[in-house]
């Protein structure tokens, strides 16, 4: 009788080292690796391409595919400005970009069509008291150290309540103060206390009527607090763009806040304010790179931009030749912010100097 010969299969980490199915993968993964090493390349050939291009004003960006590049675009520009900030998330920037432009007009009041004191009496409810409320508001949130996007989802809560429901001629305050308190919780991890609130407008409201009226406010907007506002969109152009400069981030931050106050800037769209807002700072500081990529993603009209520009323009005159203290730009000229306020300030005067000779 001839034995038969025992044939044993050597296994290793639970694999059969003999099935041919595993060579066939290690050559998959290894053209895979292959192809990886290509397409990165690629892509820092593409990048160098568009920063030297960037310097040429002329520059159409609508030749290029945006579905094959544009997240690598994300993922390579962000990697050094994520280390600083861990809420900027790599992975998923290309998708909170696409929900906030999907998302931009929900709960927001279209300023150029509708006139938000239109149920109020207009010898209590303007412009100019509006203006002087969120002064302090934005000083305080800048006092207590909240978040910028708790002052900008106050003045949505504000405007949207003021346009929906008739109120008492001495409310106007108390609405301020209770949207603030509301944006806070919303946006902060710790919101700042109610009778801390309180003290804003030297005990004139009491606590009891703050959380009162932060009741009705929500019982009007149905409790519907998303706001995509020009903030967020800044903080993601310049996360996204080449732009490693504080100062123009700090700028920007200003227009945007002072854009708050006026009603004529509000009927510019949240993306386009933003938009503006930090083309108009590269060119005060003389920076030249990145608009490829705000253009290549964003899109927006130039001639829109230049309108907004203007008005821009106009804004940061009136208040640095206005005699009276704004405590917008009193925020701004501290050395958290880089003193910006102060060289636009020397920057605008020597400007209108020029045009008085």
């Amino acid at each position: 009788m001839k034995s038969s010969k025992s044939f044993q299969v050597v296994r290793k980490f639970g694999k059969d080292i003999l099935n041919k199915g595993n060579i066939a993968k290690n050559k998959k993964n290894k053209n895979n690796k292959n192809n990886k090493t290509n397409d990165n390349k690629n892509k820092e050939n593409f990048i160098n391409n568009q920063k030297k291009k960037d310097k040429n004003e002329n520059n159409d960006l609508s030749i290029y595919p945006i579905n094959s590049f544009l997240k690598e675009i994300f993922n390579i520009n962000s990697k050094i400005k994520a280390n600083s900030n861990p809420q900027f998330v790599n992975e998923y920037i290309f998708d909170i970009v696409q929900y906030i432009t999907q998302n931009e007009s929900v709960n927001v009041i279209n300023y150029s069509k509708e006139n938000i004191f239109k149920l109020q009496n207009s010898d209590y409810f303007n412009a100019n008291k509006r203006k002087n409320i969120l002064e302090y508001l934005f000083y305080y949130n800048y006092r207590w150290k909240l978040n910028n996007d708790s002052m900008f989802l106050t003045v949505n809560i504000m405007d949207r309540y003021i346009n929906k429901v008739k109120i008492n001629k001495n409310e106007y305050e108390l609405i301020g103060l209770a949207s603030f308190l509301i944006a806070s919780k919303y946006e902060d991890i710790y919101s700042p206390d109610v009778n801390a609130i309180s003290i804003i407008f030297s005990f004139k409201y009491n606590p009891q009527q703050i959380l009162e009226k932060e009741k009705q406010i929500l019982i009007s907007l149905d409790f519907s607090l998303l706001y995509n506002s020009s903030h967020k969109y800044l903080n993601l152009i310049y996360h996204i763009s080449e732009i490693y400069n504080e100062n123009v981030f700090y700028f920007s931050e200003l227009l945007l806040e002072l854009s708050l106050t006026d009603l004529n800037l509000l009927k510019y769209s949240q993306k386009n304010r933003a938009l503006a807002a930090i083309l108009f700072s590269k060119k005060v500081f003389g920076i030249k790179s990145g608009n490829y990529v705000i253009q290549f993603i964003f899109s927006y009209d130039e001639n829109e931009m230049k309108i907004i520009h203007k008005e821009y323009y106009l804004l940061l005159k009136n208040v640095v030749l206005c005699e009276n203290r704004n405590l917008i730009a009193e925020k701004f000229r501290s050395s958290k912010y880089g003193f910006v306020f102060s060289l636009l300030e020397k920057k605008i005067k020597e400007k209108e100097l020029k045009k008085e000779k």
